[in-house]
């Protein structure tokens, strides 16, 4: 995780040394609250996670309410949401993997879309409704009770296109 602690290593990208959060520096003050409650709206996230799953809580499927925040493991790339809760709260000091940057808060798995594959031999492009995005924004906040929203989505271009009326 370069963003905790860049030091323009080559698996690291070769970035700029120091080019980073500085949440070292951070962690003197506070590595988070148990009490705050990130809703990560995402493609699910692996909920069996050994250096997740001590700061998950329970999730919900905005997609086809089936799985909990748990993904629907078609593509690799299903794994975004279960990399982006690392990012967020990764148990600390645990000897596993990683650590996230708020290790003490816990994460709502929320899952706002899939992929599909268009045509066979290109990239599976990420999927979903208005629909289920407002399902999964809705949910975090009136029923699940989160402080925090976190959404690293996108639509790509090329998918634009193929919506109606796009």
């Amino acid at each position: 995780l370069w963003h905790i602690d860049n030091t323009g290593a080559t698996v690291q990208g070769s970035g700029t040394v120091d080019a980073d959060m500085d949440v070292d520096s951070a962690w003197t003050l506070t590595t988070g609250d148990p009490n705050i409650k990130i809703g990560l709206i995402d493609s699910g996230v692996d909920t069996l996670h050994s250096d997740l799953r001590a700061n998950l809580l329970p999730g919900h499927d905005a997609v086809s309410d089936s799985t909990d925040g748990y993904p629907t493991p078609t593509y690799p790339n299903d794994g975004h949401g279960t990399c982006c809760a690392g990012i967020l709260s990764a148990v600390k000091d645990n000897n596993l993997g990683t650590a996230g940057v708020a290790p003490g808060c816990k994460v709502l798995p929320v899952r706002a879309f899939y992929y599909i594959q268009l045509s066979p031999g290109n990239e599976p492009l990420p999927y979903s409704t208005a629909e289920a995005f407002a399902d999964a924004i809705g949910w975090s906040w009136s029923e699940a009770g989160a402080d925090i929203l976190s959404s690293s989505w996108a639509l790509p271009d090329e998918f634009i296109g193929l919506l109606p009326g796009g």
